[in-house]
C-alpha cells in the first residue's frame, strides 16, 4: 500500500466532502429565497423544514471534510520527515494510517514522489528544500485560486445588476416589475451571505503566508549547519496554514502541474 496514493485518496475525500457542505450553504441560500417569494402553503413548509435540517447537515459535512483534511496532513507529515531523513516511517504511525483506508480501493497519486526530488543529502536542508517547492506550489496555485473567486464573484455581480437594468428597459406590469427586481437582488445578497467573500480572504491568506513560507525556506536551504528545531518551526507553521484554509482542488493541480514544474526549474537555476 503506497502511502502516497493514501494521501492523495484522503485528500480528495475532504475536497468531496468540503464541495458538499458549499453546496449546502448554496441551497439554503436559493431555498430561503423560495420561502419568500412564494405563496404557495406546501412549498413555504417543505422550504421551512429544509432549512432546519441543512445547518445540522452543512456542519457533518464540514466536520468530515475536518477529520479527512487532519488525517491527510498526518500522512503527509509522515512522508515528509521520512523523504528528509531517510528513514521507514515509524511501523505504529504506518500501521494508523493504513488503517484509515484498510477497506477503500485507492487510485493512483498524480504523483510519486510527494516531496519532490530534492537532490540535497538528507537531514535539515533537505527538508528545507522540500517545504520550499511546496510552499512554491501551494501559494501559486493558491493566486489561482483567489483569481478564479475574484472572477466568479465579479461575474455574478454584472450578471445580476444587467439583468436589473434590463428589466427597467422593458414594459411590464409594475408589481411584476418590483417582484422581479426584488428577487435579482436578492441573489446579488446570496454572493456577500455565502462563502464567496470568505473563500476569497482565505485563499488570499493562504497566498500570502504560503509565500512568506516560502522565502524563507529557500533562504534556509543554503544555511550550513542548519538547525534541524528552526526548519521544524517552519513546517509546523505551514502545515497549522494548510489545516485551517480551504482546499485547492485536485483538478486545478492536474492543470497547472506541467507549468508549474518548469516555473520552479527555472526558480532553481536562478538560485
Amino acid at each position: 500500500m503506497n502511502f502516497s496514493d493514501i494521501r492523495n485518496n484522503l485528500y480528495e475525500k475532504a475536497e468531496k466532502y468540503w464541495y458538499v457542505s458549499l453546496f449546502v450553504g448554496l441551497g439554503v441560500q436559493i431555498v430561503s429565497i423560495i420561502s419568500t417569494v412564494s405563496q404557495n402553503r406546501l412549498l413555504t413548509i417543505t422550504a421551512s423544514t429544509i432549512l432546519f435540517f441543512a445547518p445540522i447537515i452543512g456542519r457533518w459535512f464540514q466536520e468530515k471534510f475536518k477529520d479527512n483534511t487532519l488525517r491527510a496532513i498526518k500522512c503527509r507529515l509522515a512522508i515528509l520527515y521520512s523523504d528528509a531523513s531517510g528513514k521507514d516511517i515509524p511501523f505504529d504511525i504506518a500501521r494508523e494510517i493504513k488503517s484509515w483506508v484498510s477497506e477503500e480501493k485507492l487510485s493512483k497519486a498524480p504523483f510519486r514522489k510527494p516531496y519532490y526530488d530534492s537532490k540535497l543529502p538528507y537531514g535539515s536542508n533537505r527538508l528545507a528544500d522540500i517545504i520550499t517547492e511546496s510552499a512554491f506550489w501551494t501559494y501559486k496555485l493558491a493566486d489561482d485560486m483567489r483569481s478564479i473567486m475574484f472572477l466568479y464573484t465579479g461575474v455574478y455581480l454584472i450578471s445580476a445588476l444587467t439583468a436589473i437594468y434590463f428589466i427597467f428597459q422593458i414594459n411590464m406590469d409594475p408589481k411584476i416589475l418590483i417582484d422581479a427586481a426584488k428577487l435579482i437582488t436578492t441573489f446579488i445578497s446570496i454572493i456577500f451571505t455565502s462563502e464567496a467573500i470568505l473563500l476569497i480572504k482565505q485563499y488570499n491568506e493562504l497566498y500570502s503566508e504560503a509565500r512568506r513560507i516560502y522565502t524563507i525556506t529557500a533562504g534556509m536551504v543554503s544555511i550550513s549547519n542548519l538547525d534541524m528545531s528552526e526548519i521544524m518551526q517552519i513546517v509546523e507553521e505551514y502545515n497549522i496554514l494548510l489545516l485551517s484554509s480551504p482546499p485547492i482542488p485536485g483538478y486545478l493541480y492536474k492543470i497547472r502541474q506541467k507549468n508549474l514544474n518548469k516555473a520552479y526549474k527555472k526558480v532553481i537555476k536562478k538560485e
